[in-house]
């Protein structure tokens, strides 16, 4: 770190790495993407069309990142506050763009649940879930950004802006809590599948562990929220840094978007779900009229199994 002349340290701040954790998240999120369409091209369906559109959201995102980083998020405070106004505007959307990819990605994932159990199951419940998480989505982006305008100061600073934004604190808690749960719906809904399955324990299990590939979005949310709160914290010993510290912020969530994403293709890839040495095996439901192979859905378009197509 830098001294000035009376040989004080000063922190030169993260811009730099912002700059390569939006990069490598933006490239991640491209690749598995691509890999995604290639592996499903055979069997293109409406789970792939909603990942495309989480894509293009996150691209949005990332977007908005990258204008924070222009605009001086990343370096101390003292250096950016004559030019906050721009700087807080693109926070802004950059917060919903996150909420709204966030969101994008998990309905991608109900589409696809609701895809394997379309033969065999009414899938009213999907349908009911898919239209209650678009709103989750619309609503948490409302309440981490209604009624703060970048005039207001930076958006980040939550314990300054007590009057100007009123409850920042408190909205981020009211996302991540939802952000969590809808999380553990997700997760839920994959036991839920294979239940009534007529097949080994073991291989329900391997089935349930692959779509819980996506669990880490879950620390993630809660460590993404522990470091907002920091934001809050105004009678720490130690003054924090606003820029520095949502600058940290900044980075998890890019890191939780685009592992949402990532987590979408893994859970959907027969080249991962063949790594089983199972695969995801055959199963009847009792009282269904057919059979149908769970490892279709990977796209494959040749064998590995009979039973109806998805």
């Amino acid at each position: 770190m830098p001294t000035d002349e009376s040989g004080l340290v000063h922190h030169l701040g993260y811009a730099d790495s912002l700059n390569v954790a939006i990069s490598i998240c933006l490239t991640y999120t491209l690749i598995f993407t691509c890999v995604r369409i290639h592996l499903r091209r055979s069997s293109f369906g409406a789970d792939d069309v909603v990942v495309i559109f989480a894509t293009i959201a996150a691209m949005v995102h990332f977007a908005t990142s990258y204008a924070c980083l222009t605009a001086g998020l990343g370096k101390p405070y003292d250096m950016i506050k004559n030019n906050i106004s721009q700087l807080s505007s693109t926070a802004v959307a950059s917060a919903v763009t996150f909420i709204l990819a966030l969101y994008t990605a998990k309905i991608a994932a109900l589409v696809f649940l609701m895809r394997i159990q379309s033969k065999t199951r009414n899938p009213r419940l999907y349908v009911v879930l898919i239209a209650l998480y678009s709103i989750l989505g619309i609503a948490s982006a409302i309440i981490v950004s209604a009624g703060c305008p970048s005039s207001s100061g930076y958006y980040w600073n939550i314990a300054g802006n007590i009057d100007s934004c009123p409850g920042e604190e408190a909205r981020w808690q009211v996302m991540t809590a939802l952000d969590v749960i809808s999380e553990v719906i997700l997760l839920v809904l994959p036991v839920h599948l294979v239940w009534s399955l007529q097949m080994p324990q073991k291989r329900k299990l391997m089935i349930v562990i692959t779509f819980w590939t996506r669990l880490p979005t879950i620390p993630l949310s809660i460590i993404r929220q522990t470091y907002t709160s920091h934001l809050a914290s105004s009678s720490s010993p130690q003054p924090v840094d606003i820029s520095l510290a949502s600058t940290l912020v900044t980075i998890l969530m890019a890191i939780e978007l685009t592992y949402a994403l990532i987590s979408c293709t893994l859970t959907t890839s027969k080249n991962f779900t063949d790594g089983f040495s199972t695969g995801f095996g055959m199963g009847h439901m009792p009282g269904a009229a057919e059979s149908y192979s769970l490892s279709a859905v990977g796209g494959s378009s040749g064998g590995g199994g009979t039973g109806t197509g998805i």
